[in-house]
């Protein structure tokens, strides 16, 4: 199968293609293409120029672009049976998938969403992103409740949090706690600088020790992590309460954070420590009453860590194409005359391609046993295969089923 994803964040080429960037989709990319066989694309913003490169690295081939007006002629070039959507640009983003959807209307169109998704998507954008979308992956249960009121509703959605690297954290040689508070945070609004600025500064003056570490290499990054005690997220609006939280997390450090960001307060509540705090004006007393705990200072548990946000959490292929489809096997079915011509032609259009596809056929009879030494084709010679054809066959009308929203009665009949 071949997949394609576009992230419309920019950076600069050498930080997408390092291994240790912290863009967990890409991972998930790699580890794709290395286990399921599948070709995988990636389509970066990058701000200096635009590049295909000519060998594919780790699995995943690169292609580098300056626009966002160059998207859909990529895709349509690459013409994946997939595309996921990384966007922050999410104004774009109905555009882009229209434009997808008439050049490869047979591409399976998936969106994985970033921050809070009511911060990001208000509702009358959000509802032409979802007219496009066969599938929506959110970070937290909250985010899937918004979107789940919002009409059209997607036919398909997963909720998957952002995941870390949590072994490469917990490899970390053992270092002393020198600093009392840290954090990384950016000038985005929804980061909340000013009002870190204005915390540390407060707890400076008390004769604490603060940093704001964004930007360290990711080894540097790591070690200060480890000799943190209290890690401050100030930030109003996460995608799982932030990276930098989690792998915070991972060092040891006693998470404290806004009550705003209802994200990184579920990361608090899932994992089991840590608090949130409502009250700007109070934030450098709870923090410092943190520090001075005992709770900061008690080794934490990374059971929770390791089951709800590793990196190795990020949804498999085979989830986005099929979540919460209702399987039936039935001699006979009964269905409205308009819809039962579509699935007609629905049924002609997929045999049609299992006929003409030589890639597909192949896939349907290479693995296919002979119904019996004594069953033989015309020519009287050659063994009769049982191929795949009828089990894809019998599997088409709850697929259909499914992508038509249609409603599934399944009566008990009485022998």
């Amino acid at each position: 199968m071949k997949i394609a994803a576009v992230q419309d964040f920019p950076m600069a080429a050498p930080a997408w293609l390092d291994a240790n960037t912290s863009v967990s989709w890409l991972r998930a990319f790699e580890r794709m293409a290395a286990e399921g066989g599948h070709e995988a694309h990636a389509i970066m913003r990058e701000h200096n120029y635009e590049y295909t490169m000519s060998r594919p690295i780790r699995g995943i081939h690169y292609v580098f672009t300056r626009g966002h007006e160059k998207f859909a002629g990529i895709l349509h070039k690459i013409r994946p049976d997939v595309v996921m959507y990384n966007n922050c640009c999410y104004a774009r983003l109905p555009g882009l998938m229209k434009a997808v959807r008439q050049l490869l209307p047979d591409a399976v169109q998936v969106v994985r969403t970033h921050h809070e998704v009511k911060r990001v998507l208000p509702r009358p954008l959000l509802a032409e992103v979802l007219a496009n979308a066969d599938h929506m992956i959110v970070s937290t249960e909250a985010d899937w409740e918004y979107i789940s009121t919002t009409t059209p509703a997607p036919l398909q959605h997963s909720i998957i949090p952002f995941g870390v690297d949590v072994p490469y954290f917990l490899a970390r040689p053992p270092c002393a706690r020198t600093t009392d508070f840290s954090a990384s945070c950016s000038g985005n609004p929804v980061k909340n600088l000013p009002l870190l600025k204005r915390v540390f500064a407060e707890l400076a003056s008390r004769g604490y020790t603060t940093q704001n570490i964004l930007g360290q290499p990711r080894e540097q990054y790591a070690q200060q992590l480890c000799s943190t005690k209290v890690y401050f997220s100030p930030s109003t609006s996460e995608a799982s309460g932030s990276r930098s939280l989690l792998e915070a997390y991972a060092c040891g450090a006693y998470p404290v954070v806004a009550a705003a960001c209802a994200s990184a307060c579920e990361v608090v509540s899932k994992l089991g420590r840590g608090q949130a705090v409502d009250d700007e004006r109070t934030m450098a007393d709870v923090l410092e009453a943190a520090l001075l705990s005992a709770e900061a200072a008690r080794a934490c548990d990374l059971t929770q860590l390791n089951k709800c946000y590793s990196q190795q959490q990020e949804i498999p292929l085979e989830t986005v194409l099929d979540d919460g489809l209702i399987g039936f096997y039935c001699n006979a079915w009964l269905a409205r005359p308009a819809l039962f011509a579509e699935y007609g032609a629905f049924l002609q259009a997929c045999i049609h391609h299992m006929e003409t596809d030589a890639e597909l056929k192949h896939l349907l009879c290479a693995h296919s046993p002979t119904y019996s030494s004594k069953v033989r084709a015309d020519d009287g010679a050659t063994p009769l295969q049982y191929t795949m054809h009828p089990f894809v066959l019998e599997r088409l009308p709850p697929l259909f089923f499914k992508m038509r929203a249609a409603t599934v009665y399944m009566p008990q009949l009485q022998a």
